[in-house]
């Protein structure tokens, strides 16, 4: 399903819906999918687009994905489904632009709360130990905690925007892969219940994600740091706009035990 939303931008949610509707679920329409006639037939009277259809019954398509699957699971990766219990409800109800599976590897409870902890690319020793102490802390208490590249010792967790079929070197540890760049975003928006950043350039991909926290009215907590050095300049600049300001662990573990409900 995700490799034909990859190539067909009108097969979203609600021809996904259409279809289990009309098939009870993916096995039959698989099976079903075999048969280009059988698959035009049963389809007849829905309002499905017709490149669709011939996208289903295409064996290239299928035999590419079973090629995937096998290599996901050699590489200790599993694949959520949007029918699967883990699949992350926030997201599921969210809008229409959402993923029909979630790549993700195999330890990583992706129903947890998750708290996104940023640091700039060109992080300084102050961030690196920040970092570390706030990702320790929030693993104490039983959060995800997801930052722009993963740690093993850490246990922190790297969401991407990949798509699987097409990028190379897609398999890391501790990593969550999304499809695209809007459902990436989608993903952070409403699977992420905690924000907090410790040095920030002025960046479109932070930019873009602070804005789209704040139109959703959701909090976003700044670290101060040296106000002399381009990799804070935007992280500061937060607080003087109003970011609530975390200083210390207390500051720290006050916010994920009762702030976050």
């Amino acid at each position: 399903m995700q490799k034909i939303a990859n190539e067909n931008n009108k097969f979203n949610i609600k021809v996904y819906e259409k279809l289990i509707k009309k098939f009870n679920d993916i096995k039959n329409l698989y099976e079903s999918s075999k048969d280009i006639n059988l698959l035009n037939q049963k389809l007849e009277n829905v309002n499905i687009d017709k490149s669709i259809i011939k996208l289903l019954s295409e064996d290239n398509i299928k035999e590419e994905v079973n090629k995937k699957y096998v290599e996901l699971l050699k590489n200790n990766m599993k694949i959520i489904t949007l029918e699967d219990k883990e699949y992350p409800i926030k997201i599921k109800f969210s809008s229409y632009n959402i993923p029909f599976c979630i790549i993700a590897t195999n330890d990583i409870k992706i129903n947890k709360k998750n708290i996104y902890i940023y640091y700039d690319e060109y992080f300084t020793n102050f961030a690196k130990n920040v970092v570390y102490y706030f990702a320790k802390i929030a693993n104490t208490e039983n959060w995800n905690v997801v930052t722009e590249y993963s740690n093993i010792k850490l246990k922190t967790v790297e969401i991407k925007a990949m798509d699987i079929f097409k990028d190379e070197n897609i398999y890391n540890e501790n990593c969550i892969i999304l499809p695209n760049i809007i459902q990436y975003y989608n993903y952070m928006l409403n699977v992420i219940d905690l924000m907090v950043i410790v040095e920030a350039r002025y960046e479109e991909k932070i930019v873009n994600l602070v804005n789209c926290f704040l139109e959703k009215g959701k909090d976003i907590y700044v670290v101060p740091s040296n106000v002399f050095r381009k990799n804070s300049y935007f992280s500061n600049f937060l607080i003087k706009q109003g970011a609530d300001v975390i200083l210390n662990k207390q500051d720290l573990k006050y916010i994920l035990n009762n702030i976050i409900g």
